[in-house]
């Protein structure tokens, strides 16, 4: 059996080689809505390789080893399965040249499926469409980071630049490191375990391609155990923070964000700002929720803070960074909306009752939920990083949509109803202040100060959106 797909590259055929060369490239080509964990990768593409994923079929688990076999730059290279769920697979990729600014990226897979006839019979139309949809995301995954890299090196030139990132392990942060290494840019992940660090990865796929990972240690409590190992780096993305919606606000729950928040970023700018050469820039999560309840009214960065938790949080974590404009970094927050991922955050939750035909208008259904594809909030956070001309608040929305709307349009492309609703006492009981907080105020968030520094979305409608990371474009 066999599998073709191709798609034009707006770039030269040696750096759609590289890109896929990378480290990072591998995370960055996994479909979101696929169940697969890279258990262990070598970083490398060349002959002799390893990748070992981790999925499950059938609600049983399976382990898939591939082996690369063939390396030969800048046409193609290609690996086997060792084992896996195939009874064989052979994935050749391939780089051919258009002109001197744009190559033809094709996949090629030969595969059988098991149990013979019967995997043939009752299993070739379901690997088809798997494949097709597979493919579909990482080719189109692969146009929009190259040429969100092509926007940055026209900013800041192609030299690789050194970026420090929190959170990496977080629903926005896994992406933003993989950006920043598949670009081409050197990553240093501030880990929370011991025994990472310092140690230190690379590609070893040749000069081109090569793109070391540092770790080194931070405790939000503690800091930076060797704040030495960032000085001089050209930017740090604060990601880290306890989950705004993990679980109810009791008491103890509010001084953990208080302290993840504000208390631990504030410990690790005073760090940063004693450095002999501080980060030429800090960019810094925060939240929409810093506006509140606004019902319909749209609202950009020159508007005030809600005088409630989540106002008087955000605006804290905001502050906490101040140690470091009085050294002359550049700062940057990024106030996220709702983040669209199906296997973490807001929508890993409503996808479920969605999918069991539950899914209704939470409350009124009539407040308005500012989101954001989880590729485009890691894409800004590097654009912020990265672009010199940015500064100060940038709301990480890219529209706004009714609750009731959100429901519908979910609803509808994985063709279920969206008829009953959730009554707004039912959820305060739940939830108590949280609800209100985060599942029934309205915020309608502008992007136009995003826009207008030049940033472009991948994803500009919520429907785009949602197909695109559930597999359904």
């Amino acid at each position: 059996m066999k599998f073709e797909r191709s798609t034009e590259l707006p770039v030269p055929q040696s750096s759609g080689f590289t890109y896929h060369a990378r480290p990072g490239a591998l995370a960055r080509l996994v479909p979101p809505w696929e169940p697969v964990e890279i258990i262990r990768s070598t970083g490398s593409i060349l002959p002799d390789s390893e990748v070992l994923l981790r999925t499950h079929i059938l609600g049983k688990r399976v382990d898939w080893l591939a082996r690369h076999v063939r390396f030969e730059p800048p046409t193609l290279f290609s690996d086997v399965q060792i084992y896996g769920p195939f009874a064989s697979w052979l994935h050749t990729h391939q780089f051919s040249v258009v002109d001197s600014n744009r190559c033809l990226l094709t996949d090629r897979i030969d595969y059988e499926l098991p149990l013979g006839i019967l995997g043939k019979l009752f299993g070739a139309n379901i690997a088809a469409r798997k494949l097709d949809a597979m493919f579909r995301f990482r080719h189109r995954q692969t146009v929009e980071d190259l040429e969100l890299g092509r926007s940055v090196e026209n900013i800041v030139g192609d030299s690789p630049k050194t970026i420090a990132v929190s959170g990496c392990n977080g629903l926005v942060g896994k992406s933003v490191c993989s950006l920043i290494t598949v670009l081409g840019h050197r990553l240093i992940r501030l880990d929370r375990s011991n025994d990472s660090a310092n140690s230190e990865q690379s590609g070893s796929d040749g000069p081109s391609t090569r793109t070391p990972i540092t770790r080194t240690h931070w405790n939000p409590q503690k800091g930076l155990t060797h704040p030495k190992d960032v000085d001089g780096v050209d930017a740090v993305i604060h990601l880290a923070g306890k989950g705004i919606g993990d679980s109810r606000w009791t008491e103890s729950v509010r001084r953990e964000l208080i302290s993840s928040r504000v208390d631990a970023t504030r410990l690790l700018c005073e760090q940063l700002s004693q450095l002999r050469n501080p980060p030429k820039t800090f960019v810094s999560a925060s939240g929409v929720g810093i506006y509140g309840d606004t019902a319909e009214s749209i609202v950009d960065e020159g508007c005030g803070a809600a005088d409630d938790f989540l106002g008087k949080l955000a605006t804290d974590w905001e502050s906490a960074s101040s140690s470091l404009e009085d050294c002359g970094s550049r700062r940057c927050f990024g106030r996220l909306g709702i983040v669209l991922d199906p296997r973490s955050g807001a929508l890993s939750k409503l996808l479920p009752v969605v999918q069991w035909g539950l899914g209704g208008p939470l409350g009124s259904g009539k407040q308005y939920w500012s989101w954001i594809s989880k590729e485009d909030a890691a894409s800004a956070f590097l654009w912020l990083a990265l672009n010199p001309s940015c500064h100060g608040a940038y709301n990480l929305v890219a529209s706004a949509e009714t609750n009731r709307q959100f429901t519908r349009i979910l609803a509808s492309l994985i063709h279920r109803p969206s008829l009953l609703p959730a009554p707004s006492f039912a959820l305060r009981i739940a939830l108590g202040e949280m609800a209100d907080s985060l599942l029934l105020a309205s915020t309608k968030a502008s992007n136009r100060k995003l826009i207008a520094s030049g940033f472009r979305f991948r994803n500009t409608t919520l429907k785009d959106a949602l197909s695109h990371s559930l597999g359904l474009a």
